[in-house]
């Protein structure tokens, strides 16, 4: 089965996106910033992260550098939905880690997920 690991702090969206993803058959955990993010990554080990960047304690940036620091073999894929400015935030993302760049105002949760199921 398909795990992916939401990592958001604004519930009202997290429980859309995990009610999205759920239909389209993942098994869904989700993270309130990204320090809960790497301890729930250790037991749940999904094939695919949902990475909000302005988060509290630990954002989105700050996670994928740790992601990095700790040098680990990434099995997943890493998808940023965001709303910061695009084109600044996606560079940043990526030379962290990331694999892809969405801008969150632009998609519902349905076509995130559809989006996501396009380019992975």
């Amino acid at each position: 089965m398909k795990k992916v690991l939401i990592i958001e702090d604004e519930e009202a969206l997290s429980n859309m996106y995990r009610i999205a993803f759920e239909l389209d058959g993942f098994e869904v955990a989700i993270a309130e910033n990204g320090l809960d993010a790497l301890v729930k990554m250790t037991k749940f080990a999904p094939s695919l992260i949902l990475l909000d960047i302005m988060m509290p304690k630990f954002n989105g940036f700050e996670f994928l550098l740790k992601l990095k620091e700790l040098n680990k073999k990434k099995s997943f894929k890493i998808i940023v939905n965001s709303n910061l400015e695009q084109r600044n935030a996606e560079r940043k993302a990526t030379a962290l880690g990331a694999d892809f760049y969405l801008r969150k105002s632009c998609y519902t949760a349905v076509e995130i997920v559809k989006k996501i199921s396009q380019i992975t």
